[in-house]
């Protein structure tokens, strides 16, 4: 196989929208399972999607792309459960982010792909939220 060619490419979209006020990484209603074809593939992974921050206080959160639940990359936060991906000190955040990240396969296992998200410190935040009009959908490819 030529280096540089596209061995396999996985896509899913969603229009589901879900809440998250907990001290935890929550999924978003996208996941991908991938299985590489070779150990030395470069796996490169795309979020898209539509982020909500509705309190009445500064704040913000924090999202990333997890391989069977552990990030694949760094998240910035301040001490203790304070992600701030995003951070505002105005009340609202109401906007679309992306994450394009590139890494090895390391190793023909099946895998599983997803964006996780949390608020900074507790606070409520919704991905995909589709209230203020139109339809947002988050993707992820493989």
């Amino acid at each position: 196989m030529p280096s540089g060619s596209v061995i396999q490419y996985a896509y899913q979209t969603s229009a589901v929208a879900v809440t998250n006020a907990n001290n935890s990484y929550v999924a978003t209603s996208v996941a991908i399972a991938f299985t590489p074809k070779f150990s030395s593939s470069i796996i490169q992974i795309h979020w898209d999607g539509f982020f909500a921050k509705s309190a009445s206080a500064s704040g913000g959160f924090g999202y990333g792309i997890f391989k069977d639940g552990v990030v694949l990359h760094d998240i910035g936060a301040d001490s203790g459960d304070r992600p701030y991906e995003a951070y505002k000190d105005e009340t609202r955040i109401n906007q679309r982010f992306s994450r394009t990240i590139s890494h090895s396969a390391g190793n023909t296992n099946a895998r599983t792909y997803t964006c996780r998200f949390r608020g900074y410190d507790s606070m409520t935040v919704i991905v995909n939220n589709g209230s203020g009009g139109g339809s947002p959908k988050k993707k992820m490819q493989i």
